[in-house]
């Protein structure tokens, strides 16, 4: 207690002397948290670089000149739709249907994504949801409303398709071959204009689920395979892992010397903005992380220095207190005690003035009041540990 007592009434005593020493704690963690602030603010531009700029990668064939329309083996689908450094992976497969002597074109896409110029609003479902239709394998479909006109079908309704499959032959020659005979049910319609008006996005007149299809190929013992895939990558700020990840898987680099084919070996990432972007932010976000210790060191001087200056003054009490009796360590535990809760009321100010100001978040408010408050008192300590080296006679007799 004798302490406690002793500070707070030289807290008081001296409470020009405090109030300036709490202005000055006040201004320096301002400063820090200003410093802290654009810190976090380049950390977080640089988490978010890749919901902004998104990473995608395409399967193309070996010449890297076709995106669909190719042979992608299951092997590789599967490698996908497993791997985890991939989101959003987006295959398709085209066949061939037969209905009534009329052919239709089907398509089996594994996300409703994967189906060129759709939109969520654009499909029409009699139960459940897009995304669980689409990763089922139930004997279910969507059927475009035209071809339902047509046929003059309703939601609900069964149809029975003849499936024919695409044959790849000599790398280059495709023929189709009978599949299997499927019955399935109309659970929702697609839209027509959704297209847009255009032949090459004209949507397919029935589409099925990805595992549906592979299940017929599967029961006729026909390799399966599909013909177009794109994902993104799950985390862009890994990119190593995920090209590791995608070795492992097998595929291949684009080579543009190749022979023209149609099987879809290799893989095309599009990272060229996304790596310009994240190395300028990177370098930044180094930059300054790396000035940190030197801004702790600034911060244990500028404790020194201010307590030095406040505390220079008053050798002459501290000569008398040793003279009274007092042991140097409870004389010096008074000094730190003083000039620490001085501090202690600064920092707390400024933090507080910070997450007004500044609109610190709390965690880098705790970082930012924490590293001052160590470091500051830690130069504080340095500088009361020096006045108690002051020589009590020689002081006294100066005093004299």
């Amino acid at each position: 207690m004798f302490y406690v007592r002793s500070a707070f009434a030289n807290i008081w005593r001296y409470r020009h002397k405090s109030v300036l020493n709490i202005l000055i704690c006040i201004l320096t963690v301002l400063l820090l948290n200003l410093y802290l602030g654009n810190l976090s603010k380049s950390r977080e531009q640089l988490e978010s670089l890749p919901e902004k700029i998104p990473v995608e990668a395409t399967i193309t064939n070996l010449q890297g000149g076709r995106e669909s329309g190719i042979f992608i083996k299951e092997a590789y689908y599967e490698g996908v739709m497993k791997a985890k450094e991939v989101k959003e992976p987006r295959f398709t497969l085209s066949v061939i249907g037969g209905m009534n002597g009329a052919e239709c074109s089907v398509l089996a896409a594994n996300t409703w994504k994967a189906i060129t110029g759709i939109h969520d609003r654009m499909l029409h479902f009699s139960a459940g949801d897009a995304e669980s239709f689409f990763s089922s394998d139930a004997k279910e479909c969507l059927v475009r409303t035209d071809f339902m006109e047509e046929h003059q079908l309703k939601a609900g309704d069964k149809i029975t398709l003849d499936l024919q499959y695409f044959e790849l032959v000599d790398h280059v020659d495709i023929y189709a071959r009978p599949l299997e005979r499927v019955d399935l049910t109309i659970t929702g319609t697609l839209e027509e204009e959704a297209a847009g008006g255009s032949e090459e996005a004209a949507l397919p007149q029935v589409v099925v689920p990805m595992e549906t299809l592979r299940e017929s190929y599967h029961n006729q013992g026909v390799k399966f395979y599909v013909d177009s895939g794109r994902f993104h990558v799950k985390n862009p700020l890994k990119l190593n892992d995920f090209k590791e990840e995608m070795k492992e898987i097998g595929f291949m680099e684009v080579v543009s010397q190749a022979q023209p084919a149609l099987e879809g070996h290799a893989l095309v990432v599009r990272d060229e903005t996304f790596i310009k972007a994240s190395g300028s932010l990177e370098e930044g976000y180094r930059a300054m992380k790396n000035f940190l210790p030197v801004t702790c060191i600034v911060l244990a001087g500028t404790g020194f220095i201010t307590a030095y200056l406040l505390t220079n003054g008053r050798r002459q009490e501290y000569a008398t207190m040793r003279s009274l009796g007092v042991a140097k360590r409870a004389c010096t535990g008074i000094y730190l005690l003083e000039q620490g809760v001085s501090e202690l009321v600064g920092g707390m100010l400024g933090t507080a003035l910070s997450v007004w100001i500044v609109r610190m978040k709390f965690l880098w408010s705790a970082i930012g009041f924490t590293a001052f408050f160590f470091c500051f008192l830690a130069g504080t300590f340095v500088a009361v540990i020096m006045l108690g080296r002051t020589s009590v006679i020689e002081v006294l007799a100066k005093a004299d």
